[in-house]
């Protein structure tokens, strides 16, 4: 999770361009996030999944628990990083940060699709496609029932 997060947050806005276009064609689309910023949150992200993954790991010969933190971890990870991610295209960080936190449940559920994508075998490769593509549709619909 940490190192394809890293090496894919760079192509990412290219993916959240056209599911923003083709989803939502009269709506504005996001700016691109700023290669640096999205260095700095692929490397941040990489550091708390893997240190959240370790401690999930040590649950590894607890049966039904390792699955269960396994999933939990990452569906609040994931979540939390795509939804960034998605919503750092139309905001700042800051804003975005606030966003997260006021509507965390939520973002925290929808993290459970992703998380479930990423531990299926032979689809885990395709985690980032899929997690940009939800997460900017999550964003949207947080974003329209704001206003």
């Amino acid at each position: 999770v940490p190192i394809s997060f890293v090496v894919t947050i760079l192509f990412l806005d290219d993916l959240a361009d056209v599911v923003e276009r083709d989803l939502y064609p009269e709506s504005a689309r996001g700016s691109a996030i700023p290669v640096s910023q999205a260095i700095l949150m692929g490397l941040r992200f990489a550091f708390i999944s893997a240190a959240v993954n370790v401690i999930a790991l040590l649950l590894l010969l607890v049966p039904g628990i390792n699955a269960a933190a396994f999933l939990f971890a990452n569906a609040y990870l994931l979540g939390r990083e795509y939804f960034l991610f998605a919503a750092t295209r139309f905001m700042t960080l800051n804003q975005a940060l606030k966003m997260r936190q006021r509507y965390a449940l939520q973002i925290f559920l929808a993290g459970f699709f992703i998380a479930a994508f990423i531990a299926t075998p032979g689809l885990n490769v395709l985690t980032p496609l899929f997690g940009v593509a939800f997460m900017s549709r999550i964003y949207k619909i947080i974003s329209q029932s704001r206003n």
